[in-house]
């Protein structure tokens, strides 16, 4: 074995490690550099950050995950159907929301109701087959969203409003569920059957896209 001696400086104190390695590879496996000067080596600098697993303490998220899809949009982790909380944050890397609550079976979720939505997207399939879900999303920010094509689709349980108006956060004020860049709502609320139209104020632009169909 070669023998390495070291001299590092930090906070004043002068510090001689004298460690025995093997090989040039010990020394990066072990991430011995990044420890002690507080730099990351190349390894940990090419950490993948368009991935992120989630989280759960039993049917609770406790961190939400996301991944890069084929589109090359930051998608949401698709949650657990019996999901019964979520993080009152969205991550900001996600731009995509769709198939998040597939078949989602609690009428209750909450966190969704204090997402910050604005990076979104994509709304398609969010609530696919809900069937349960029936909860306050009325202060959701759609403004850059394109598509929410099958949004609703088959949630025949929901029927909260979706109605454009000026609301506030973070002391930023903005208007939910403005949908002026949307161009695709084919299906958007098809066997959404306890849904009022009226709660949702769009209606020309619903009809334009058979959005009921």
């Amino acid at each position: 074995m070669n023998k390495l001696k070291k001299s590092f400086v930090g906070l004043g104190l002068l510090l001689t490690s004298s460690v025995s390695l093997s090989a040039v590879s010990c020394f990066n496996n072990f991430d011995f550099f990044s420890r002690w000067t507080g730099r990351s080596n190349s390894n940990s600098a090419n950490v993948d950050k368009s991935i992120q697993k989630a989280i759960y303490d039993g049917n609770e998220c406790i961190q939400i995950g996301y991944f890069k899809n084929q589109n090359g949009e930051i998608q949401i982790s698709q949650f657990k159907e019996d999901v019964s909380r979520v993080p009152k944050e969205l991550p900001k890397e996600i731009t995509s929301l769709e198939n998040a609550f597939v078949g989602a079976t609690r009428i209750q979720i909450p966190g969704i109701e204090s997402w910050g939505t604005s990076n979104i997207k994509n709304m398609k399939h969010v609530f696919l087959n809900a069937k349960g879900f029936n909860y306050d999303i009325s202060d959701w920010d759609t403004s850059n969203v394109t598509t929410m094509h099958g949004m609703f689709k088959g949630a025949s349980n929901f029927n909260k409003p979706l109605i454009t108006k000026l609301t506030n956060r973070n002391n930023k004020s903005y208007r939910a569920w403005n949908v002026a860049n949307v161009t695709d709502m084919s299906h958007m609320f098809h066997g959404a059957t306890n849904f009022n139209s009226s709660l949702f104020d769009d209606t020309k632009k619903c009809n334009k896209y058979d959005c009921y169909v």
